[in-house]
This record gives C-alpha cells, sequence and structure tokens, in this order.
C-alpha cells in the first residue's frame, strides 16, 4: 500500500476551530435557548464574520452562533474540538452538560454549555448549545448557538435549524469575509528539496509527494491559537485517524502524544504507526502556529529507524518540548 493511500486514510481535517465564541461583555442574566423567534426577523440585528468554505459564524447582538462542516472527522470529534477551542477562547468558569435538543423535528443530542463569570456566581452570564451532525463518511457539521441575554437566547433554536441546513450565510445581511491573506503558506515556504512535488489543494493547503514522504500543510485558522487549543483538536484529530487506520489498514495500529515544535515553536504532536506490505507506515501530526496561522502538518513515511525523512523535520521537530502551561 502506497504512502499516499495510508496518508488520505488518516486526512486530518480540523474545523469547528477556527471560529471561538468571545466572552460577552455585556451579559445580564442568561437564558436556555427556547424556539421562540419569529422568523420573519430571525436575523435582525445579525453580521456573518469568518465566512469561507467550511461555514460562517453569526452574531447577533449577545448572540453568537457557527457552522462548520468537514469530510472524514466524525460530529463528536468536532463537537470536543469546538468545546476545547471555546475553552481556550473563554478564561471563565465553564460547564458542559449533556442535553437533547429538537431541530427540524428530530432530536440530537446535544452539550448544553453554561459560562460563569466567576466560580459560586448562582447564574451564568451566557448559555448555548454544540451540537454534532451527519457522519465521518458523509460529511460530519458541527453547530452552536449561545446567548447572554433571554430575548437573544430566545432565538438560538430557530437560527440552529438554520445553520444546521444551510451552507450559506442568511441572504440579506452584511457579511464579513476572512481576511485577504493572500495564499498560505507563503509562496517559497517550507523550503523543501528538489525531488519533492507540491501540489496546491487550495489557497489554506499545500501536499507535497517526495520520495520517502507524503507531506500535507493545512491552515485551520487566519491567527495563531493557544498550546491548550492545538491540543485538544490534535487529540480529536488523532483519535479519529487511529479509527480510520484500525478499519482500513491495520487493526494494530498504535497512537502516542509526544513532545514537539512546529516550524521552531510550541505544538501538539501525535505518532500513529500501521503495519503494511512494505513494513510500518508512520502518521505524524503536528498542530500548532505555521507561518503566522493556526495549522495543521502531516508527515507520511516508512519507519527505517533514522527517524523522521529531511522533508518532514524540516518543519516538525519530534522531541522538542513545549513549555509548561502555568
Amino acid at each position: 500500500m502506497s504512502l499516499r493511500t495510508i496518508a488520505l486514510a488518516g486526512v486530518l481535517v480540523l474545523t469547528g476551530c477556527a471560529s471561538h465564541p468571545e466572552r460577552p461583555d455585556t451579559a445580564t442574566t442568561a437564558a436556555k435557548p427556547a424556539p421562540t423567534a419569529a422568523a420573519a426577523h430571525l436575523f435582525d440585528g445579525c453580521t456573518a464574520k469568518d465566512v469561507d468554505s467550511r461555514g460562517y459564524l453569526l452574531q447577533c447582538g449577545t448572540l453568537l452562533a457557527s457552522t462548520r462542516r468537514a469530510m472524514g472527522v466524525s460530529p463528536d470529534a468536532m463537537v470536543e474540538a469546538h468545546l476545547g477551542g471555546m475553552k481556550q477562547a473563554i478564561k471563565a468558569d465553564f460547564r458542559v452538560s449533556d442535553d437533547v435538543i429538537t431541530l427540524a423535528g428530530a432530536k440530537h443530542p446535544a452539550k448544553l454549555v453554561a459560562i460563569y463569570r466567576k466560580a459560586g456566581d448562582a447564574s451564568p452570564a451566557w448559555t448555548g448549545y454544540v451540537v454534532g451532525l451527519g457522519d465521518a463518511e458523509h460529511g460530519s457539521r458541527v453547530v452552536s448557538c449561545g446567548a447572554a441575554t433571554a430575548p437573544d437566547a430566545a432565538r438560538c433554536t430557530d437560527i440552529l435549524e438554520w445553520v444546521a441546513t444551510h451552507d450559506k450565510v442568511p441572504p440579506g445581511i452584511p457579511a464579513e469575509s476572512e481576511p485577504p491573506d493572500g495564499e498560505w503558506p507563503p509562496k517559497g515556504s517550507p523550503a523543501m528539496p528538489a525531488s519533492c512535488q507540491a501540489v496546491p489543494a487550495s489557497k489554506d493547503s499545500i501536499r507535497y509527494h517526495c520520495p520517502d514522504a507524503e507531506i500535507v500543510l493545512a491552515r485551520v485558522g487566519n491567527a495563531p491559537g493557544g498550546q491548550g487549543f492545538y491540543v485538544q483538536g490534535l487529540h480529536a484529530a488523532s483519535e479519529q485517524a487511529l479509527e480510520s487506520l484500525k478499519a482500513k489498514i491495520d487493526p494494530g495500529t498504535t497512537l502516542t502524544y509526544v513532545d514537539c515544535q512546529l516550524g521552531g515553536k510550541p505544538a501538539a504532536c501525535s505518532r500513529l504507526r500501521a503495519s503494511g506490505k512494505g513494513g510500518t507506515v508512520e502518521l505524524v501530526m503536528a498542530v500548532g502556529e505555521l507561518y503566522g496561522a493556526s495549522a495543521v502538518v502531516q508527515c507520511t513515511h516508512l519507519v527505517s529507524g533514522k527517524g523522521l525523512p529531511a522533508p518532514c523535520s524540516t518543519l516538525i521537530d519530534i522531541g522538542a518540548k513545549p513549555p509548561t502551561d502555568p
């Protein structure tokens, strides 16, 4: 089985992480979202942000709603990565509980998020739902909606139904696309051996076919995240890749998490190893900051006892320990 086949089986898609609800500054009394909004005025005062091919974020007063799509990642993994991003971004008392929500007449498992300004507060400052839909094979989606005030929260179930079923921003509302920051990675980066063939996949990703490795770089956010965000996203994606490799390549596939750096900066990394006809194949994943963005880098190669091939070690430094969080 070729390196390319192994690489595709473990392709990492981190979505639902690029846009994180911010801590509301005008919070008063939060209320559990309820379906009472009138459809005609559902998006009054709303602005769409972070609009791209994967989804968008809606902000309507204190209400924040989002939708993100991906292939090859389970809904549960997307939910966990989304919650991990929220926890990293919101420095407050963050609580999550299991719930059920009805969307378009069907019940779905949901995570009910309650954010308290400080431990001991009697009432949350912000509440919302995070829901995973679809499946890894046909496409998954994570949708969320929450608010800080009762009037805003009352719109959430109706807005969730919209973002769960519409790939495009609601018509007639202002939209802000991602910053026009050009292609990523920047031209000439990274410096790869002449034997590697570059295959641009989109403005946010590129693949390199090298004689001894397959390498994928993908931007998952326009700005750097934090180490906690990287770790959470890596764990969700690695577990998903492990399931895929066990099912398609080798039931004995192993997964380990290792210290590392990406482009000389602290990152979160994992190593998955599977047995193939040509020997042991390793898929190395690194999530961290690269070229000013949140990024994931994958390196797939045959294990030779010589460490990572040069095209991979140019970016990923296995064994380099990130600083300990305070």
